[in-house]
């Protein structure tokens, strides 16, 4: 349903209703994007992170292997060599990087998917990733201004403890509220990227000017979505947990005596623990990524019917599918 008006008479666009949101509005939008926009939404993200977790996995595997002997020192004593340092450094480093392209990736997606969703109009997965991939940079900068307040901030508060002492500490509490004030004033940043083409820059003007007069309202949505997915991820990570546990039991046991360079180990690492092992993170992430970003792109498109009045642009763009071809009707004769 592109655009109609439904039983209340209010003119519908997409998956929202042509006026400023309501709580359950935001609610049905979320619903209504992820069940018609499925593929796009939810199965791309999901491959991103289970692709992201396959390369994280196979370099700690291999990096692992390829120093086992001084691994296996810093599990029994604690001596750490000079190669460990150098491999663990890179691997870190690697995992870092595809773990912030893979976020970011997910976040683009999703704002994507919610301004095609908004106007009611079809969108391939093709269409999602090459959209998603042409905002991807500035899209992880907005999502980086926040975290590099933070690790500023944080090291300013720590630099004034070690100089000042133990009362430098009074400084933290307005430190961690600046910073919560900081996130949900950007918090609409990257859907600005995506719906308006902006740069980050302009992208964080432009969350902070919508978000000004709404500050509580913004913060208290964006909260709820936030703690109700990392506690969903969460439940959801349990059980690949457990079947992942129970599942290194059974290969340790099927396993016993057989020796560590057998040259077996790269597919005993990728068999069915391995598999449990990227299928669960990756299913939890995608959880926690999409549900609170597609909460934030309904709140900017909330706070510009607001304060904008998107109404009639929306209305104006939305999508009108096009009407069936008819065979023209016989001629009758007398």
């Amino acid at each position: 349903m592109a655009y109609d008006t439904g039983q209340s008479g209010t003119a519908q666009c997409g998956v929202i209703p042509l006026r400023p949101l309501a709580f359950a509005d935001v609610l049905r939008g979320m619903f209504r994007t992820a069940v018609g926009y499925w593929r796009q939404l939810i199965v791309l993200s999901l491959a991103v992170f289970l692709v992201s977790y396959a390369l994280i996995h196979g370099a700690v595997t291999v990096a692992f292997h390829s120093v086992g002997d001084q691994a296996q020192l810093l599990l029994e004593d604690g001596t750490v060599g000079g190669p460990l340092l150098v491999v663990g450094g890179v691997v870190l480093l690697g995992t870092m990087a595809v773990t912030a392209f893979a976020v970011t990736l997910v976040h683009s997606i999703c704002a994507v998917v919610v301004r095609h969703a908004v106007l009611g109009g079809p969108l391939t997965v093709r269409e999602t990733w090459s959209r998603a991939l042409v905002r991807l940079l500035a899209v992880f900068a907005a999502l980086s201004a926040p975290m590099l307040t933070a690790f500023v901030v944080l090291v300013a508060v720590l630099v004034l403890v070690l100089y000042a002492g133990p009362g430098g500490l009074v400084l933290l509490p307005p430190a961690v509220l600046f910073l919560v004030w900081i996130w949900a004033r950007w918090s609409l940043a990257p859907a600005a990227v995506v719906f308006e083409g902006a740069g980050p820059l302009t992208a964080l003007r432009r969350s902070a000017r919508l978000v000004r007069g709404s500050w509580w309202r913004v913060f208290a949505i964006s909260l709820l979505f936030l703690v109700v997915a990392n506690v969903g991820a969460y439940a959801i990570g349990l059980p690949f947990e457990m079947a992942q546990s129970a599942t290194t039991l059974v290969d340790g046991a099927d396993g016993a005596g057989v020796p560590a360079d057998d040259g077996l180990w790269l597919t005993r690492d990728f068999g069915v623990g391995g598999l449990l092992t990227l299928l669960g993170p990756a299913v939890a992430a995608t959880l926690s990524t999409l549900l609170p970003q597609l909460a934030s792109t309904l709140l900017y498109v909330d706070r510009r019917l607001r304060t904008e009045s998107l109404a009639p642009v929306l209305a104006a763009a939305a999508y009108v599918p096009p009407e069936p071809v008819r065979d023209p009707e016989p001629a009758h004769t007398a």
